[in-house]
């Protein structure tokens, strides 16, 4: 209740709808929390925005799905949707944090109000911004390596494995000064700034 400003991030995959919520308060203190995760009924933009809303409304609702211990000789309080809270949540999202498919941007464009449905209320009325998570994309492009074995062995040794060439070189100042000699040998250095390669400072 306390946040200002909401960045809804959220994941598809295999089925399933992952949401995060990073929070910023009027004194700009950052609050983190997953918001939930729930199987969806399909994969495009309705089925997510489906989803998106009754996990909103599942945060929202105290004693919603209780643990339950046998036989109950008490009767808890009914779960009822906090509306306020839920109302306060959706005014405070300004920005939204999803991968580049098209139907996630889909779903912001609906979530926000730019684009118009019949099937689907605007639920983020003071929304700001959609943000597409580059790590998507990067993740896509390093799997791609894994399909081949010899490639993937490559991969590996000079960059995937946490004792991979390039790591060794950003993290170990005695063999990043040696990298650093070796392409000065190689002659390219012109003006005092090496060309043609990159060292790893």
């Amino acid at each position: 209740r306390q946040a200002r400003s909401i960045c809804l991030a959220q994941d598809a995959q295999k089925g399933c709808l992952l949401m995060h919520v990073s929070a910023c308060t009027s004194k700009f203190e950052r609050l983190q929390c997953f918001l939930g995760y729930m199987p969806q009924l399909g994969t495009d933009a309705y089925d997510t925005i489906a989803t998106s809303q009754k996990m909103i409304d599942r945060f929202c609702t105290p004693r919603a799905d209780p643990p339950r211990y046998g036989q109950l000789y008490w009767q808890p309080k009914p779960a009822e949707l906090n509306e306020a809270l839920k109302s306060d949540i959706n005014n405070a999202i300004e920005t939204l944090c999803t991968d580049a498919a098209s139907d996630e941007l889909r779903v912001g464009r609906l979530m926000s109000g730019k684009a118009e449905s019949d099937l689907v209320e605007m639920m983020f009325k003071n929304f700001l911004n959609h943000v597409k998570d580059p790590t998507h994309a990067s993740g896509r492009f390093l799997k791609q390596w894994y399909a081949d074995p010899f490639m993937s062995t490559v991969f590996d040794l000079f960059i995937g494995n946490p004792g991979s060439i390039t790591k060794m070189i950003q993290h170990s100042p005695n063999i990043q000064s040696v990298f650093q000699k070796h392409v000065r040998a190689m002659g390219l250095e012109e003006g005092g700034k090496l060309t043609g390669h990159v060292c790893v400072h």
